[in-house]
């Protein structure tokens, strides 16, 4: 968010710090259809939405990542791999997180001209 956005920046090199907020769509804004507009309001919190506001975004490595990202298993075999003492009582919530990506992964179109429109 701009008023916490946890990340260090030297040049045009970012850091992240901080992830307690990476999956804040659980919590607040989790949709059944997270690649609809109404659904992604919650950008412009973002820490890099006024610097990209009005600018087209470059998202095809973004695109090409998610797909791989379900192409290969590699999100599954993420989750599988997650140490217990920070899935215990989590499933829930890794079901919501699971649904949510692949709902994006389904949907990819959709949500790239979403973000696309809502930076316009």
């Amino acid at each position: 968010r701009r008023d916490n956005p946890n990340l260090l920046m030297k040049g045009n090199d970012f850091f992240l710090i901080d992830h307690d907020l990476a999956f804040s769509f659980i919590l607040a804004i989790i949709h059944d259809d997270p690649w609809l507009p109404a659904a992604l309001t919650f950008l412009n919190k973002h820490v890099f939405f006024k610097p990209l506001q009005g600018k087209k975004p470059e998202l095809e490595g973004f695109r090409e990542r998610l797909k791989r990202l379900f192409d290969n298993g590699r999100f599954y075999e993420a989750l599988a791999n997650l140490p217990a003492e920070w899935t215990d009582g989590e499933e829930a919530n890794l079901d919501k997180i699971s649904r949510h990506f692949e709902g994006l992964a389904e949907h990819q179109n959709e949500f790239f001209e979403s973000v696309t429109r809502i930076l316009q």
